[in-house]
This record gives C-alpha cells, structure tokens and sequence, in this order.
C-alpha cells in the first residue's frame, strides 16, 4: 500500500513558499492554523500567486455536532427534516413556539414593511397585560369588564345547580309540592303550603306520637296511641325467698339486677352505655366459678365433662394409690428358651434376667451385651463351608492357586472367552498389553506369526527393527492400477509448513514419484552432469553464467539496471514495498516546511 505525504508543519500556519497544485496542511493549534492550502495561479520561483485554503480541521470541527441542534462556534446543520432546535439572530430567539428577546427589558417588535399588517386571523392572542396607554391592546374579558359592566345575562343558582337567565324574558318562580309561591308588589313571595295538621302538642307519659311525613318531610297528620305502664317478668327458676314472676311498674319502680358473690356471680351497669354486664368469675380450690378442661385429660359432650381413656397418666397418679389399694399389686416375669431369672416382682420394684450362652460360639462383653465370640463359628456350624469357581471347589479359609473350569472371566473392562481377550467397555474400545513397568516400557512378546485386521495400525515407538529381508506394500495389488498410490509418506495428515515428504508409484508412467527434491552424490555420474551443466544454461544479454569444472560452481550474474537498459536494481524502503518480487511504491514524503 503506497503513501504520499503532503508539505506540513505544526508549527506554522500558511506555508512561506507553496508551488502551483501543491498541497500543505498546518496543525497549528493558532492563527492560520488547522487548515489545508494549495497553491494556485502564477508560480514565480517555486511559489504560486495565491495560497488558497480549501479545508482543514478549523472548518470540520464546526460540522462535529448533532444535526438539527444549534451549537456555540459552529455551522448550523438542519435534521432530515430540514429543522434546527433553536435560532439566535442579533436580539432575537427562536426557540420552539417561542420567539423572545435576550436584550434585558428588549421590546419584540412585529413591523409589516409598509401598509403590510401583522394578520392572526385564524388564531387568537392571549395572556395580554392589562392596558395602560389609548394604543395598547386589550383582552375580551378587559373590555367586558370595562365597556359591558352591565350584562344581559344573569346567572341563576340553587347551591349545586346554575342556569343562565337573560334579561328581556320572563323570569318565573314555581313552588314545588308544599311550597306556595306569590308575586306582589315588585316582591317575589315563598311559603310553606298548610298541611292541615292542628299545632300542638302530641304524647304523654302514657301515649306515644303516631305521625305521618310526607317526602318533602312535611307532617301530614298527628295522633297519639296509649302505651302500657307496667313490665311483665318471669324467671324460669326462682331464687331462694323470691317469685317465679311479677310486674314492675314503669316510670316508679326500680328493677334490681343482684349477682351471687358464693357463686361467683357478678352484676355491672354502665350508664354512659346503658348495659347490664353479668359475668361469673373463674373457680378455685376454695370458690365455686367458671372453669375449663384440659383437653389431654377430659372430654366434653353437650356440656357433660368426663375422664378420657388415659386421660390420667402415672405422673398424676404417683404417690396417691398405695400398692396395698390395687387388687393386683405384683407381676410375673418368667424367663423364656435360653434366658434366666425372672420370677414375681411388686409394681415399683425391677428383676433381672440374663442371657444362656455356651461361652465358645457367643459371649458378653460385660456391658450386657451379646456378641459372637471371635473364632466362634466354624465351617461345621455353617450350611455351605466351601464355595466352587468353575470345577474348583474352595473350602472357607483356604487358598487356591490354580482355578479350573471357567468358561469366560470378566476382570473390570477385559474378558477372557476361549481364545479370545476382548474389552466390554462400550465407551472406550481400546485393549492394552502393558508389561510390567506400567507405562511405554517393558517387552510384549507374541510367539508365532501375528495377524493383524483392522484398517490401521498405528506405531508410536521411536525405533522399528525388522529381521525380514523383503518388505512388501499393498499385497493384495494384482496389477500396476491396484498398486498405483503406494509407497512411503512422512507426517501426519495435518502435516502443514511445507510439502509433505512422500515417494510414491505413479502406475500411469510406471515410475517412483518424490513429493520434494533428492539430494545425493551417484557414484560415476558426477563428471557426466558437469559436462552437461555448461551447455544446458544459456543465458541472454542480461545475464552472465559462469561455470567453473575445477570448482564445480555455477555462478549467475546481472547486469545493473539504468534509466535505459533492463538489470537488477535495489528500492529503498522509504520509499518503497517489496514483497515476493512485487515492488510497490511505500510512500512519497512532501516534508515539512517551518516558514
């Protein structure tokens, strides 16, 4: 890839000297600076008439922003829908829907050239200040305030309702049921409509008011009905000197609620609630009252308590029901096959019973417990004292060096069948024969010929040593064609780099093909291919052979190479790129220039 540098400075804006279409670009940081010139018009001693600037960062910078939004030092670009955010000219801002002075106090003046006129007249101007001056403008509502302060309408309410009432038209005032309205005098009169019912008053100590209200909550009609004075009570089970029933009469007598404190009944009143509480205090040892049931130990059923079945444990009863109480006081513990002791003994009391053993096959090991005895059980005490593999019996306790019979042996992976050793193992169908030291070393010996079948066979070892004197490839090859690809090939099949090394027979010119050059000395023939050598290179007028037998050296010259004679010829690397033989122009450098 070639690169031409243009003339630059970074230290100087406008070059000093600038040749007709060449080109220099300042990175000055300052005047004149962050720009791109070129030399344009007469060129009077390398320096053109004019150094034009066409471009440079001064002038990207002002294009480095948002499109649409308007930015400080910078060129106004429009969005794709050829807007800007916001426009400043002089005093002026436009800034939405809003167009506003920045000047303090600056009038915003709308002035039509001319006879020209500031037209609204498909919208309406709001939020105007009140008038000050005869030439201000002025709202609706100002005006109305000020010219029309007398309405022709009048707003009519009756706390939630409103209706408008325009003057010229009749304004009538209609009662609804109960209500009478009359117009008098220039006065609108509202009163209540006579129901009918006699005033006074209604009820008595012993009559109650009956009335009668209409939905307008008018009072229709008044009467009174008798109550009784007196109180029936009836008990349903009289107290010690008192009655079944009686009457209390109302508006004199005073009813008595009393509580039974020996009960454990109790009687209280509020007056500020007008309740009677009666409530029973709960029992003691000592006080009759209220009490509860321990579900553990009791059951209810339509209020009949009674003792659940265990409902009383031991700890409850202990110390309370002496032995001597209980018809059975004593139990029988008789020891069963193979246990001793036992015998009667009284509730509260313990006997003991222990263990028969023979002391040869079971023995205690004193803390009560029973164990086999070490040795204890011989092969006559079992049912099978030997086992069998195979045609091998082996009794219990002995060992056997020599098993016979086995049809097929499975040890972990590897199984051993007839004459063949296999692996079971699905997952990995490698078999190993790994002498002793584990690992790559030690010897495998197979006596007699092996016979290898698969499709590959595979040699890791480092060295191959083979007695027989003839090494034949592809056997099976009745013919050059079943033959042709045969031979011997270096590498594995990702062999990468360089050409990977084969010898190989090519059965259509019936010959040995090698994939790289040979190179050995052939006795006898050295001489034959140096006389050769000189007459099989010719070269032309570019280029010298020499050929020394004494030496045998073949030296090739060129010619160097001029503006008009073809050679060899070197590039420099500033300036150029060679690469596989391919020149390729590297940079053409303009320099720089400080004034």
């Amino acid at each position: 890839m070639a690169i031409i540098r243009i003339k630059r400075s970074s230290t100087v804006g406008n070059p000093g000297t600038l040749a007709q279409g060449e080109l220099a670009y300042s990175s000055l940081d300052g005047a004149g600076g962050n720009r791109l010139y070129i030399g344009t018009g007469t060129e009077t001693n390398g320096d053109a008439a004019n150094h034009e600037i066409i471009g440079g960062v001064y002038f990207t910078n002002m294009l480095d922003h948002t499109a649409g939004t308007l930015t400080a030092s910078s060129a106004i670009i429009v969005d794709a829908n050829s807007k800007i955010d916001n426009l400043k000219v002089d005093n002026l801002d436009l800034d939405g829907n809003t167009i506003s002075t920045t000047d303090t106090n600056g009038n915003l003046i709308l002035s039509p050239n001319g006879t020209g006129s500031v037209n609204v007249s498909t919208s309406k101007i709001i939020n105007v200040t009140d008038p000050t001056a005869d030439q201000h403008a002025a709202t609706k509502k100002y005006v109305d305030d000020q010219v029309g302060a007398v309405s022709s309408t009048i707003t009519l309410s009756d706390g939630s309702a409103t209706d408008d009432y325009t003057t010229g038209n009749t304004l009538t005032f209609g009662g609804d049921s109960g209500i009478t309205t009359t117009v008098t005098n220039d006065r609108v009169g509202i009163a209540i409509t006579n129901s009918g019912v006699t005033a006074g008053s209604y009820g008595s100590s012993t009559a109650i008011p009956q009335l009668t209200v209409n939905s307008k909550g008018q009072i229709t009609s008044a009467t009174t009905n008798s109550i009784s004075t007196t109180l029936n009570i009836a008990v349903d089970e009289a107290g010690a000197g008192g009655d079944s029933n009686g009457t209390v009469a109302l508006g004199t007598d005073t009813l008595t609620i009393v509580g039974d404190s020996a009960d454990g009944i109790a009687v209280g009143y509020n007056d500020a609630s007008k309740k009677i509480t009666i409530s029973a205090g709960n029992a003691t040892t000592g006080k009759k009252g209220v009490a509860s049931f321990n579900s553990s130990d009791f059951s209810t059923s339509s209020g009949a308590v009674s003792i659940k079945n265990g409902g009383v444990s031991n700890a409850q009863l202990a110390g309370s029901i002496a032995n001597s109480k209980l018809s059975n006081s004593a139990v029988t513990i008789t020891a069963g096959s193979g246990l001793g002791g036992g015998g009667s003994v009284s509730l509260g009391s313990s006997v003991s019973l222990n263990v028969n053993v023979d002391n040869s096959t079971l023995e205690s090991d004193g803390s009560d417990t029973l164990r086999i005895k070490d040795g204890g059980v011989t092969n006559a005490k079992l049912a099978n004292d030997s086992i069998t593999i195979g045609s091998t019996e082996i009794d219990l306790g002995t060992a056997q060096t020599a098993v016979a019979g086995l049809t097929q042996l499975d040890v972990d992976n590897v199984r051993i069948d007839g004459n063949t050793i296999s692996t079971t193992d699905a997952g990995d169908s490698t078999l190993y024969l790994n002498p002793g030291p584990v690992g790559d070393s030690g010897t495998v010996v197979i006596q007699g010929d092996l016979t290898v079948q698969g499709t590959t066979t595979t040699i890791n070892s480092t060295e191959i040593t083979i007695a027989d004197l003839t090494m034949t490839l592809a056997d099976d090859a009745d013919n050059a064609a079943q033959a042709d690809g045969a031979g011997l090939r270096l590498g594995s099949s990702s062999y990468s780099g360089t050409t990977r090394p084969s010898i190989l027979f090519d059965q259509s010119e019936h010959k040995w093909v090698s994939s790289i050059p040979f190179d050995a000395t052939i006795v006898g023939m050295s001489e034959t291919i140096d006389d050769r050598v000189n007459s099989l290179l010719q070269s032309d007028s570019h280029i010298a052979l020499t050929y020394v037998d004494a030496s045998n050296t073949l030296t090739i010259g060129a010619e160097i190479a001029t503006t008009t004679a073809r050679g060899v010829a070197s590039f420099p690397s500033a300036q150029f790129t060679v690469a596989n033989g391919a020149v390729t122009v590297a940079t053409i450098d303009g320099g720089t220039y400080a004034s």
